[in-house]
Order: structure tokens, then C-alpha cells, then sequence
């Protein structure tokens, strides 16, 4: 095993210029007096990154070619090489705080200002490196993060989402546990790098800034990372978000922290925190957490929920009626309802129903009242009060009895049924049914709370037993918290009611993989590939089961079909996957120039994709590409995943092939304690032995395959002569 930590100074490269934007910033604002600077690498092809103004471009390539300062725009703007010795990585472009400003350093000063900066710079990048997985560290975050929220003078406070995600090492010891953080890191950096720098605070902590994104699009990235890292076998993975909006109002900070930047890192951590109670593949974001909307779906106010119980003591059959004014301005800022609303809803409501306040609403209670009979006077009031008060009123009702519901439950089966008429927009009407459930169970859904929103779901079921939109929901929520039983059960009974439902089938099939069932998840892959045919997550998994089950002829179309669908917006790791499965497919079937041309373009696009890395390895061995490369990416594939058996059986096969025999029974009875049945892996600990003069050994492991494979033409070859 090599040393996992990099100590090794690295140089600026051009990405850095963007990804080190705001500790970039403080280095040049302390020796130049700049309000803004921009910042531009210079890539292999010897171009800048395309995104600077059209007008800029002379003055970028003069600067570059001649490696020395441009002053311009009257001494209010300066182009400076950025350096590393002799070579020019990049330009930075420095807004001056007034004009003339940097007419007054001689060029010489400016060209000597270049140097040094540049050699402050190369040891900034140095400072920011994390030397187990090579990602920029924690503290080069929350510089960049205080950067953002503090020190923006030029520009408008920017939107983003900060992201925390960490992975549990499955380790035994810390050398296995930091080669798990650096495999996952790789993993993750070719799954959201094109988006946002990824950062590593250590013990498997990661973080992220996604720019410009609001907490929907978040959200939908935040489980797409999770599904694939699920996919991919790292876990448990959790996700805590939270949000800097500037035009929003802020939100309560989780504690005390050091400025801004400190409370929302507070925030993204009790996110987390509450991420890893929700199962091993937990997401929360901490404004779902605050959510008023979520709160007030699950909880009452006592003293409503006391007044009401008298009101329905004794009474078997009665509705309820929220009542909410809509648009109102006090109730927006959550103020309590004044006297003359009140009194209006109370005139509204004919004055003998009894009601009830609660903060900007109330509720009216029904006495006798069936649905109808309760939706009817509900429309009446409406009517009524609109021509009083000039304005809407929304009303939930809830109606008692109900299956399966409870006298205590209808205050909030009334608040659902609010909440679901919001769909419909102003002057709704809504009696709860099992669409409300489904709608309540989306809000918890939403904010991470599996277990309310499978509650929720399952409440909306005893209201419609073949409600396909909640049976699916429910599959989801239990595949969140891995129940993968129920989550089948539910899925199932979807397929009964709608045999060529596309989610259901799509959701089934993982569902089957997670409780180890193949065969049944494929032919749920195959079922859902005939509704739709072009799907690119179908096609991946269904060409990976394929490869897994030998069937590799019905895979290549599926994923030549993935390949030519797929675009750099779909991420390296997507892509890398395909490619590794391609390889594999035309390894199998000896056209080893395709699939070494495959393997290449996978580990291209995520360097320690191990399994990838093996297999590229054993085809430059088996094809005389270069002995000490293929046993190189083969060590390199076993330290990235020593758990893993077919890596050691890999290994053990080239160093046969190089003929290292005294290598290869090392790493083959490394393999053999991973997996004891794997024909191949004692045939070729039989060779090793053979090979190294030890005939006794060689005859036992011979005799062993033949008790796995009785039919097995070599070992009994063997055991002949």
C-alpha cells in the first residue's frame, strides 16, 4: 500500500483562478488598490477560459504573449500575468478604485508586483489543498464562503446553496478509511465539479457552493448525488443544505456563529444533523427544516385543539371548516386576525356555529354536518363574506367520521385540506380527501421527513386504496429509508392497477436490486424500457445488469444507444460509467483494442474508478502494452478498493502473466479470504504455485476447482498427469 497523504508543493494551474476566487481577491487587493478582479486561466491549447468580454480580448492576448502589465480604460483597469516561473498560467483583471489609479506604479513596480504575487499565489494553492484527497480544504471554504457573503463590493450579493455531504468510511483501518474518503472525493468531484468546486473538511466531510441555484434545484441535485453514490455502493451518505437569498429575510440562525459565513455553516450542519436521523441515505435542508408549512401540518395549538374537543364531545357526526382570508397583509406578516375580521367571519358563519381563532385563521365547527352538507354552507359563506369584506376566503373542511381517523385529527385534516386547496388559488374549497394526504405527504417529502410523509401517504391510502400517484409516493418514501419490502409491496400493487406505469416498474427495479433480486429487477428494466425506450438511467442499468448477469451481447446496444443520448451536462460520472461498461463489453468478447480505447476514456473521466483502472491494467498486460503500467493501474485498483475480490483476482492474473508467481499467490490468497468460491481465483493460485515449484499446493487448489467445477477440463488435466 502506498502512503495515502500528498505532501508535494502543487502549482497554480488555471482552474485554480476560478475555484480560489475569494482568497484570489484579498491576495491582490493587499498589494494593489483594486475593487474587483477577474481572473483567467490559460488551458493546454494555450486559450483562456471563454468568459471574458468580447472588448477585453486584445489586451488578454497582448498580456499574454508579452508577460508583462497592461494598464488601459485611463489607469482604472490593469491586465497582470498571472506566473508560474516562466510560464503564464493566466490573467487577472483588476478594477481600480478611481481612475488613474494604476498610473501611479512604474512598470517596472507592476512587473515586479506580478512576480511576487504569483509566487504568493503558487503558496495560496499550496495552503488550500487537502493532502488526502486533493480537494481545496475547509478552511480555503470558509474563506471563499466569507468571501461571498461579506466582501462583494463590486457586485451585487450573489445567490447560492451551500452544500455539506458526508460519507461513512467503510473501513477497518485508517489506511482502507482514507483510501475510501479519496475514492469517494474522486467520485464526487466527476459528479458535481462541473457545478461547483468541491471542498473537504476532513473525516469524510465534503461541501459545495452551488451558484445561482434555488432550494428546488438543490434539492433535485442533492438527490441525484445520493441516488448515484447509492448506486455506486458508498454509504450511509447524508446532505445537509441550506441558502444565502439576499432578497429573502434571513433566517434564524442555528447558533451563535462568527459572522454570516459562521451561521450558515451552523445551519448546513444542524441540516445534517437531522439528515442522519432520517436512514442511510438522508437529505434535509435547513429552510424545510424552519418550514412554517411543514410545522403547522403537524402540530395544534393546544388551546384550539382543548376548545374544540368540548365543542365535539358526544358528537358522532360533524365537519370542520378552516377558515382563511386570502392576500391579507397582516396575515402574510402573521399578525393575529383584528376584531372586525373576526366578527365578519363570525356574521359569515351565522353566528350559531361556534368559532374559533387560530392565529390568522379560524375554524367554524359543524355540528351534524356530512360533506355535502358542509361544502354546501361552506359556498354560501364564501358568497356572502365576499360581498361584505371585498374579499376571498379560502376553506378546508374535514368531516368526522372517517376511516381510520380520529376525533383529534380532523383539526389538522382541515389545515391539509387549506393546503391542498391552495392548488386551485384564491376562494378554494376543498373537503380532505386522499389527495390532500398525497399533497401533505409531498410537503414532508420535500423537506427530508420520510417517515411524516410515509405516514401521510399511508393515511391517503385508507381514503383510496388504488390511488396510483400515493401508492407510488409511498414506494419512494420506504426506498428512502430502506425498506425495500414495503417499498415492493407498494410498487406492486401500482403495477396491478397500471401494469405499464413507468415509475412504478423504473422504482420496482431498484427496489429489487436493493434486496439482492436480479432477475426480477431486470425484467422490471425491461418492462419500463418498452414505455420508454430512451431513458438514459434505464439504459445504464439495465446494460450494467446485463454485464453482471454475462450477457453482454444483450448490453451493447443498450449501451451504445446511453452513449450517443448522453452529453457533458449529464457529468463525468455518468459518462466514465458508460464508457467502463462499453469497455467491459468488447473485453469479454477478445476486441481488447475497443475496450482498452473505452477503459481509457473512463478512468479519463474519473481517475479512480478502480474497477476500470483493473481491467485497463489486465488488457495492457494481456496485449504487451507495458508490464510495469498494467501492474501499476492493478495495485492502484486493490488500494482504491481492497474489498473487493475480482481487483486481487485481477492483479494476481497479470503478475502471473509478467510472471511475478510469488506476487501472484500473495494477491490471490488476498482475494480467496474476499470470496472462496470463485473458480478462476484458485485456478490461478493453482498456476502461481505450479510456477513458483510447489506441486503439493498447486495439486490441492487443482482439487479444489474441480469440487467447485467437477467438469473443469484443466484441473482434471492436471490432476492426471
Amino acid at each position: 500500500m502506498s502512503f495515502p497523504f500528498t505532501w508535494a508543493g502543487r502549482e497554480m494551474g488555471p482552474e485554480d483562478l476560478v475555484r480560489l476566487e475569494g482568497p484570489l481577491f484579498r491576495t491582490f487587493a493587499d498589494w494593489l488598490p483594486c475593487t474587483a478582479v477577474h481572473c483567467f486561466g490559460r488551458f493546454a491549447d494555450g486559450e483562456l477560459a471563454p468568459d471574458y468580454p468580447a472588448e477585453w480580448e486584445p489586451d488578454l492576448r497582448r498580456t499574454m504573449k508579452k508577460q508583462r502589465p497592461r494598464t488601459t480604460e485611463h489607469g482604472a483597469r490593469l491586465f497582470l500575468p498571472i506566473l508560474n516561473g516562466a510560464e503564464v498560467v493566466g490573467v487577472a483583471v483588476l478594477e481600480g478604485r478611481e481612475p488613474g489609479v494604476f498610473f501611479e506604479y512604474p512598470h517596472a513596480q507592476l512587473i515586479e508586483m506580478s512576480r511576487r504575487i504569483s509566487r504568493e499565489l503558487a503558496l495560496l494553492k499550496d495552503w488550500s489543498i487537502d493532502p488526502v484527497t486533493g480537494l481545496l480544504n475547509g478552511k480555503c471554504f470558509h474563506e471563499e464562503l466569507a468571501y461571498l457573503v461579506t466582501e462583494r463590493d463590486a457586485a451585487p450579493a450573489p445567490s447560492f446553496i451551500l452544500v455539506l455531504l458526508e460519507v461513512y468510511p467503510k473501513a477497518r483501518h485508517a489506511d482502507h478509511g482514507l483510501h475510501y474518503i479519496a475514492k469517494a472525493a474522486a467520485y464526487l468531484d466527476s459528479l458535481v465539479g462541473q457545478y461547483s468546486p468541491l471542498y473537504h473538511f476532513g473525516a469524510g466531510v465534503f461541501a459545495m457552493l452551488w451558484r445561482e441555484a434555488d432550494l428546488t434545484e438543490g434539492g433535485r441535485m442533492a438527490e441525484a448525488v445520493l441516488r448515484w453514490l447509492k448506486r455506486e455502493d458508498f454509504g450511509p451518505v447524508h446532505v445537509g443544505i441550506t441558502c444565502r437569498d439576499p432578497e429573502a429575510p434571513e433566517l434564524p440562525a442555528a447558533v451563535a456563529g462568527p459572522g454570516l459565513a459562521g451561521q450558515l455553516l451552523d445551519q448546513a450542519w444542524q441540516a445534517l444533523g437531522t439528515a442522519r436521523q432520517r436512514g442511510s441515505y438522508g437529505v434535509c435542508s435547513y429552510v424545510d427544516l424552519m418550514s412554517r408549512e411543514r410545522l403547522r401540518l403537524s402540530t395544534v395549538a393546544p388551546e384550539v385543539l382543548d376548545a374544540l374537543r368540548q365543542r365535539w364531545r358526544g358528537v358522532s357526526r360533524f365537519s370542520l371548516a378552516l377558515v382563511q382570508r386570502d392576500g391579507d397583509a397582516a396575515a402574510a406578516a402573521g399578525a393575529m386576525p383584528d376584531d372586525r375580521w373576526l366578527d365578519l367571519i363570525a356574521a359569515g358563519a351565522d353566528r350559531e356555529l361556534p368559532v374559533l381563532p387560530d392565529g390568522r385563521e379560524a375554524y367554524v365547527f359543524l355540528a351534524g354536518y356530512g360533506a355535502d352538507e358542509a361544502r354546501q354552507w361552506a359556498s354560501a359563506f364564501q358568497a356572502r363574506v365576499r360581498v361584505a369584506d371585498r374579499a376571498t376566503y379560502s376553506v378546508g373542511i374535514a368531516t368526522c367520521p372517517l376511516p381510520g381517523g380520529k376525533k383529534d385529527d380532523m383539526v389538522l385534516n382541515a389545515r391539509k385540506a387549506l393546503v391542498h386547496g391552495a392548488f386551485f388559488g384564491p376562494a378554494s374549497l376543498v373537503v380532505f380527501d386522499a389527495v390532500s394526504c398525497n399533497i401533505s405527504g409531498d410537503v414532508f417529502y420535500n423537506t427530508g421527513d420520510l417517515s411524516g410523509a410515509v405516514e401521510e401517504y399511508r393515511r391517503g391510502l385508507l381514503l383510496d386504496s388504488t390511488n396510483i400517484n400515493i401508492l407510488n409516493s409511498l414506494g419512494v418514501a420506504y426506498a428512502g429509508l430502506n425498506r425495500n419490502r414495503q417499498a415492493v409491496r407498494a410498487f406492486e400493487a401500482v403495477l396491478r392497477v397500471a401494469p405499464a406505469d413507468f415509475m412504478a416498474l423504473f422504482n420496482l427495479g431498484f427496489a429489487y436490486l436493493a434486496q439482492g433480486e436480479s432477475d426480477r429487477a431486470t425484467d422490471c428494466f425491461v418492462r419500463a424500457l418498452a414505455v420508454e425506450p430512451e431513458q438514459t438511467d434505464l439504459l445504464i442499468q439495465l446494460g450494467r445488469l446485463y454485464c453482471r448477469a454475462n450477457r453482454h451481447a444483450a448490453a451493447l446496444p443498450l449501451l451504445l444507444r446511453a452513449e450517443k443520448l448522453l452529453g457533458p451536462e449529464d457529468g463525468k460520472v455518468v459518462l466514465g460509467v458508460v464508457q467502463r461498461y462499453l469497455g467491459e463489453v468488447f473485453m469479454v468478447q477478445d476486441r481488447h483494442r475497443e475496450a482498452m480505447a473505452h477503459f481509457e476514456r473512463a478512468t479519463a473521466l474519473n481517475p479512480l474508478d478502480a474497477e476500470a483502472m483493473g481491467r485497463l491494467g489486465e488488457i495492457y498486460a494481456r496485449e504487451k502494452q507495458g508490464d510495469d503500467i498494467a501492474l501499476s493501474l492493478c495495485r492502484q485498483a486493490v488500494e482504491l478498493e481492497g474489498d473487493n475480490w475480482e481487483g486481487w483476482l485481477r492483479l494476481g492474473r497479470v503478475q502471473n502473466l509478467v510472471g511475478d508467481a510469488a506476487g501472484a499467490v500473495e494477491s490471490l490468497r488476498r482475494g480467496l479470504r474476499l470470496n472462496r468460491k470463485s473458480v478462476e481465483m484458485v485456478l490461478q493460485l493453482a498456476r502461481a504455485y505450479m510456477a513458483c515449484g510447489q506441486a503439493g499446493r498447486a495439486r490441492k487448489m487443482y482439487a479444489k476447482v474441480l469440487r467447485l467445477d467437477p467438469t473443469h477440463v484443466e484441473a482434471g488435466r492436471a490432476l492426471r498427469e
